[in-house]
């Protein structure tokens, strides 16, 4: 339309804006919106111009329903044109005029945008509003539920919260199920995301076949049901790649598939051919390697996302370096500048990550497999391009990167640090430690020690997580009475993980920082045999979940002014469990009282010590003395809360039994912390499903944020009286012989073990160190001198003879007497 034109209609809009504020007609307002929206479309047009001050005279009026629609319109517009602030900006204003129809398709804009933006927390927020909002009698309702539940599952899978995902997708297909249509397909999509991401490939193929037999599917076309022949197409390649199967024919049915004329989301196409590319590449088929990458480096340029880029460039580097393998010298001459511009795209794709706001209940910086398969194929790069020596300590400094943009790392604004503050800060004589980063193809394992640092490849991710799995189901699950430990499971993982080079050098170290096992799944690395005992009977064992965050804790050790007039220890065992406690966790056994004795004597061991149980071990108590002492010991049930950010936490008494008596992370980083905090209770590591965080989402992220250097907790459910006899070793060696809370983990390890009955790990392998446990924190209490005791031995027999005549001639009187009752 010629701008004269345009200006003409802009007046005539105008006029009836000012006629429709002063009416009281409602066809004439949705009349008036609906010319507002027509010409807003018109080319030429300035939608801004229009749009929003006719929102504001609808406003006027008191329509907020059509007032918030015109906001929509013009926030849609401002989206596709990438002014993402405007644009939400003119959402919220749209979803707070709190329209019945209208806004909670403004707040799900909202909370599309706020994700885009890396602002999780916001958007998860603006969802809830949106949920909030609807109207069960609204014929969209269900529809818009669908919507909401749909989005907030992707929002978990970003975030790497399998779980969470799952019970949102799962409530996504409760209301899919009532409005049918387009929200039972994007459900179905959703449930295939999630397997995705989970990795569980038989789940892939299964829901993508019940999919594609669901007549109710084709009521969005045709593509729908191609993403899902893809899916399962993919599933059952990556279920034989485990099988190590000849995978050919259904590497050609792929192929046939992509080539099939059709529309189809260019993100499945590109996995699709990421997919044939990496197939191509593990038989050496380099030209067909080759036509695949460039394929999927066109798409990936298109989308313009940083991990789809770096995601093909890691393929890219992976294809010259087996070019150079192969005798090709031009490829071998090209492998510094290809390792430049991949290390450029690397530290992209890693800034892409720091722009992403922090969110306290961790983001899960390497959840998915291209994420590993990046930083994989750059440690593997480093190595074959700058020899093993040069190439091992570059590949080192871009782990430490990576791992700085862990959850807790970014929440203390840790730096990398370097190999030289490593071996300064962490490592001593007989002190090493072991990184584990696992990747798809191949992973990976420095060990730093005094000597240097020394790298060895080892097996895909795949392998090592199912190994893990297994080790952990037979050292976390109660045995059969009587069972002895199945080796098979522990002995298959150590072999995957301490492959000779590495086992010959733990036999030259006496302690390890073992670093890497939660992106494996939880690795119960004290179970795991080592020269023919597991590695926590032989050596003392701290975990970290990075590098940089160990270094920060060495440093604040070493600068923190000693702290006066502490307790050597505060217990809290046994807690009464408050009624609304027994409320909202249903079934927590009473603690047995022969149990709550030995628990309530622990503090024999210690000098100052102050015991709270029952009624006396509350929260509040907790909270106001936590950090007085510098050991802090708590024996008492552990609760889950699947709807916090940061679910595990401790079940304490309550000053009210209307109050729970929970203690979670948000209540530990509010008060100081004792050096050394010993959480016996179940499953306080036991964060959400979440692969590459860094522990700030449990409870010893918490206390290690707090101020405590180490922290000895668990992801499994405890044995209570295994668990007692383990504390009492552990206590009588910290404080007795002034052992460090490593090396007093090893002797509780084997008192425990070497009760008949206990042998299995389920009952001395389960707690873990996290942090440094290397300093002592008593002296040893001096022996007494040989004369001293027979001087005692002496006193000893006549105060023990002397009760026992007390106590003969108290019964000779009471002969005779009725027993009271």
């Amino acid at each position: 339309m010629p701008a004269p034109l345009m200006e003409e209609h802009e007046k005539l809009l105008a006029i009836w804006a000012v006629g429709t504020s002063r009416s009281g007609s409602s066809s004439l307002s949705a009349g008036f919106a609906s010319a507002a929206r027509w010409l807003a479309t018109i080319p030429g047009a300035n939608p801004a111009a229009i749009l929003e001050p006719s929102a504001q005279a609808l406003m006027r009026r008191g329509d907020h329903e059509n007032a918030t629609l015109l906001l929509w319109d013009l926030g849609r517009t401002l989206t596709d044109s990438g002014s993402f602030e405007e644009a939400k900006s003119l959402f919220l204003r749209g979803a707070r005029l709190q329209s019945r129809l209208f806004s909670p398709y403004c707040w799900l804009e909202v909370a599309a945008l706020a994700r885009r933006q890396g602002a999780f927390d916001e958007a998860e927020r603006a969802l809830d509003s949106a949920v909030a909002m609807l109207h069960p009698e609204d014929p969209q309702a269900s529809t818009l539920l669908a919507t909401c539940y749909g989005d907030r599952g992707q929002l978990q899978l970003e975030l790497g919260l399998l779980n969470e995902a799952a019970e949102s997708f799962a409530q996504e297909r409760k209301a899919a199920e009532q409005s049918g249509g387009i929200p039972l397909v994007a459900a179905a999509l959703h449930e295939s995301h999630l397997m995705l991401a989970a990795q569980d490939w038989e789940g892939v193929r299964r829901v993508a076949k019940a999919a594609i037999s669901d007549n109710r599917m084709g009521a969005a076309g045709p593509e729908p049901l191609r993403r899902w022949r893809i899916f399962e197409i993919l599933g059952e390649i990556e279920d034989l790649r485990d099988r190590e199967a000849d995978l050919r024919s259904i590497e050609d049915r792929l192929a046939a598939e992509l080539s099939t004329p059709g529309p189809l989301d260019e993100s499945v196409r590109l996995s699709a051919l990421e997919t044939l590319a990496t197939l191509a590449l593990d038989r050496s088929d380099l030209a067909a390697a080759a036509a695949r990458i460039e394929a999927a480096a066109a798409i990936a340029d298109d989308l313009g996302d940083a991990a789809h880029r770096a995601t093909v460039a890691s393929l890219q580097m992976r294809a010259a370096r087996m070019e150079a393998e192969a005798g090709n010298e031009a490829a071998r001459a090209s492998l510094p500048a290809r390792l430049a511009s991949y290390t450029e795209i690397v530290d992209a794709f890693g800034e892409q990550w720091k722009r992403i706001p922090f969110r306290l209940g961790g983001l899960g910086y390497l959840e998915y497999a291209n994420r590993t398969r990046i930083l994989g194929e750059w440690i593997s790069s480093c190595v074959a391009t700058e020899g093993e020596e040069r190439g091992t300590r570059k590949a080192l400094e871009g782990v430490l990167k990576a791992q700085a943009l862990g959850s807790l790392a970014r929440a203390e604004n840790l730096p990398a640090g370097s190999l030289a503050e490593v071996q300064g800060a962490l490592v001593a004589p007989g002190r090493g430690i072991l990184l584990f980063v696992p990747a798809p193809g191949r992973s990976h394992a420095f060990a730093i020690d005094t000597d240097g640092v020394h790298y060895n490849a080892l097996p895909a991710s795949h392998r090592i997580e199912v190994a893990a799995r297994s080790a952990a189901r037979e050292v976390f699950r109660k045995p059969a009475r009587g069972a002895v430990p199945h080796g098979d499971p522990l002995a298959a993982l150590s072999k995957l993980l301490f492959p000779r080079s590495i086992a010959q050098r733990l036999e030259h170290w006496e302690s390890v920082l073992l670093v890497g096992g939660e992106l494996m799944g939880g690795v119960p690395f004290a179970s795991l045999p080592v020269g023919g005992e597991p590695l926590g009977w032989t050596h003392r064992i701290e975990e970290a979940p990075s590098i940089p965050v160990a270094l920060w804790l060495a440093r604040r050790r070493a600068s923190r002014a000693p702290r006066e007039n502490l307790k050597e220890i505060s217990l809290f065992v046994a807690p009464a469990i408050s009624a609304a406690g027994r409320a909202r966790w249903p079934g927590l056994p009473e603690f047995p009282d022969d149990l709550l004795g030995r628990l309530s004597r622990l503090g024999r061991w210690y000098d100052e010590a102050s015991c709270h149980s029952g009624a006396e071990a509350t929260a509040r108590t907790l909270a106001q003395g936590s950090g007085s002492s510098r050991v802090l010991c708590i024996v008492a049930h552990g609760v889950y809360d699947s709807a916090r950010s940061r679910p595990p936490g401790i079940l304490l008494a309550a000053g009210d039994p209307r109050e729970e008596g929970a203690v979670f992370s948000e209540d530990v980083e509010r008060s100081a912390a004792p050096e050394l905090a010993i959480l016996a209770s179940c499953g306080t590591s036991r964060a959400p499903l979440r692969r590459g965080d860094d522990g700030v989402q449990h409870l010893g992220g918490a206390y290690l944020r707090s101020g405590s250097d180490a922290v000895i907790l668990t992801k499994a459910d405890l044995d209570l009286s295994a668990t007692c006899a383990f504390l009492e070793a552990f206590h009588e060696e910290l404080r007795e012989r002034g052992a460090n809370p490593a090396a007093a983990m090893v002797a509780a390890r084997r008192a425990v073990a070497s009760r008949g009955s206990w042998e299995h790990p389920y009952y001395w392998g389960a707690l873990q160190l996290w942090g440094l446990g290397e300093k002592p924190l008593f002296s040893p209490r001096p022996s007494k001198p040989q004369g001293a005791l027979w001087v005692g031995a002496a006193l000893g027999t006549v105060a023990l003879g002397a009760l026992l005549l007390f106590a003969f001639s108290g019964r000779s009187r009471a002969r005779g007497r009725s027993p009271r009752t």
